[in-house]
């Protein structure tokens, strides 16, 4: 197996790996979804720990990331989630996320 081939399969299984068939979380369609880790960066694990992540569609994953807006909207309600779920105070969340979206 040459180079580029081992590359391509490297590149593929993580792409498996990191979509499902699923229902998109925003238009509802039934296809394959990628994740959107509603806190990334370095919260990107923690976001993983908490279920702070949704599935959507190539489409709507698009249009998600074109809009701060919808960034901001999704960080509070999951926050929030997040919070009552967990019965964590604001301080709770701060030493986990260190940041607030509230």
């Amino acid at each position: 197996m040459n180079r580029l081939s081992r590359s391509l399969t490297k590149a593929t299984f993580r792409f498996e790996d990191m979509t499902k068939y699923c229902e998109c979380g925003i238009c509802g369609t039934g296809t394959w979804c990628e994740p959107h880790h509603v806190f990334g960066g370095t919260s990107r694990k923690i976001s993983e720990k908490y279920g702070a992540v949704v599935y959507l569609c190539r489409p709507c994953h698009d249009q998600f990331h074109r809009h701060p807006s919808a960034f901001l909207w999704l960080r509070e309600k999951t926050q929030a989630r997040v919070m009552f779920e967990q019965g964590w105070t604001l301080d709770d969340w701060m030493e986990h996320f260190n940041k607030n979206y509230l």
